[in-house]
């Protein structure tokens, strides 16, 4: 399940329902894995199945986790009103529990900070936000993946407040997602747009350019095909 957990956070969604498909028996956390796959891939309909099938099979210790994939199938599907009051029950739940520094408690305080940000809750997004990076940098176990996240959920919402300080947390960032990845992947196309734009509104339009146009590279279809290449080559090299 931890390959299933790397999937996710990874955002490679087809080859994360494969997987989960795949496990057998079929666990609990694996077909909650499913259900966030689909609703990633935009298949509604067969995720809302699952949803409802697995609500009354949940136990206790996968409960958060379930209700923060709902959650996520509810901001999706356009009902953040309801997507809202379940993280917040959850996140009510977890904090009664003592569960307040686990990984799942820091995806619902992400979570929570991505939704009020986009309701114009800055303050309050940038709490949560920075609640769940002081977390994430105490689990010596968690995926860098999910550190480099924090720091690009927090330029999102402080470039709303603090050009500044958005940066800084992109600049946080961007080696986490480059030691990572490389380079060339999408996940750098998104920081470098997130930068460009905050450089745009600080007027600072040299900056704002170079990263637009990092971004745009970095995107084209030839980048791509040249990264295939290059980890082929790799792959027969090893």
């Amino acid at each position: 399940e931890r390959m299933l957990d790397s999937l996710w956070i990874t955002g490679e969604y087809q080859t994360l329902l494969q997987q989960a498909m795949r496990v057998q028996p079929p666990t609990v956390a694996a077909v909650i894995r499913q259900a966030e796959a689909l609703t990633a891939l935009a298949k509604i309909s067969s995720a809302r199945k699952i949803f409802d099938s697995l609500d009354r099979h949940v136990p206790e210790e996968l409960r958060a986790s379930f209700e923060s994939a709902r959650a996520y199938f509810q901001l999706t599907t356009g009902r953040s009103d309801r997507a809202l009051e379940q993280l917040q029950a959850t996140w009510a739940r977890e904090k009664q529990n003592g569960r307040t520094h686990t990984v799942q408690a820091a995806r619902i305080l992400s979570l929570l900070s991505n939704m009020l940000s986009s309701l114009g809750q800055y303050n309050e997004a940038v709490r949560l936000g920075e609640q769940a990076l002081a977390i994430r940098q105490n689990l010596a176990s968690l995926p860098q993946e999910e550190l480099a996240a924090s720091y690009n959920d927090l330029g999102l919402v402080y470039s709303k407040i603090d050009p500044d300080r958005a940066l800084a947390y992109y600049d946080q960032a961007l080696p986490l997602y480059e030691s990572l990845h490389g380079s060339i992947h999408p996940k750098i196309a998104i920081i470098k747009t997130n930068m460009g734009y905050v450089y745009n509104d600080l007027k600072l339009y040299g900056d704002a350019i170079t990263n637009l146009e990092t971004a745009l590279v970095i995107a084209s279809p030839n980048s791509f095909r040249s990264l295939r290449s290059e980890e082929h080559t790799s792959e027969l090299q090893s």
